[in-house]
């Protein structure tokens, strides 16, 4: 696929995200944080001091920013969708800075974050190199990153999944998906300057998402927590 078919599909998978949020009132994602927070907030907060300055990366409608609030960090959400940052709880706009924008292209100085959150979003990006040296780039040195990318033993690798190119796939016409093996997903975060320090195959069951998938559903996914060496 060359660059300007990766660009079409970018724009068509950026809109089909924006216009999912605007169909319904109902939170997409629900209320409750990503499953995999938990298992790691040990290491982080052993590496991570009080007052951390967060971003939480393509954060949606918010799930996981009372979690990080809660961990004590200064958090930071951005989107490409205005849909979805319209649907945060009112209760956070007074404890966050909402920033809309694309991954692909960050409004924020270099260094400029101490933990970035990536959640359910690199499987999803057509282009995720160019996101991840954005993530790289305003991580200071010393910094963490937590994100997932599954493989094909997740839950949902092939429902209503049709194949675009190698472990691509469009969801329902219109929704990107990429699933990477472990290896693949190593060579993908190192090539883009992080340094893995752990990395977990994580599984949590999600309900129905109003407007996207019908019924509750298992994920699988390698979830690592990866810096940016000093």
């Amino acid at each position: 696929m060359d660059e300007t078919q990766y660009s079409r599909l970018s724009s068509v998978n950026r809109q089909a995200w924006d216009s999912l949020y605007g169909k319904t009132q109902d939170l997409v994602w629900g209320a409750e944080p990503v499953g995999f927070l938990a298992e790691f907030q040990p290491d982080i907060s052993h590496r991570i001091g009080p007052c951390a300055q967060a971003l939480d990366a393509a954060t949606g409608e918010g799930r996981n920013l009372t979690t990080l609030l809660e961990w004590g960090m200064r958090v930071v959400a951005c989107d490409a969708s205005s849909h979805g940052m319209m649907k945060m709880p009112p209760s956070l706009a007074g404890q966050i800075k909402r920033v809309i924008s694309d991954l692909y292209s960050l409004p924020f100085r270099d260094s400029q974050f101490d933990f970035v959150l990536a959640s359910d979003i690199i499987e999803t990006l057509p282009s995720p190199e160019r996101a991840l040296s954005e993530l790289q780039r305003v991580l200071r040195p010393g910094g963490l990153m937590l994100c997932n990318i599954p493989g094909m033993e997740d839950g949902i690798s092939s429902i209503e999944m049709n194949a675009i190119d190698d472990n691509q796939y469009l969801f329902r016409e219109h929704f990107f998906y990429q699933f990477l093996t472990e290896a693949q997903a190593i060579d993908l975060l190192i090539s883009s300057g992080f340094r893995v320090i752990k990395s977990s195959l994580c599984s949590w069951i999600e309900n129905a998402h109003p407007e996207f998938r019908d019924s509750e559903h298992e994920h699988t996914s390698r979830v690592f927590l990866v810096e940016r060496p000093a």
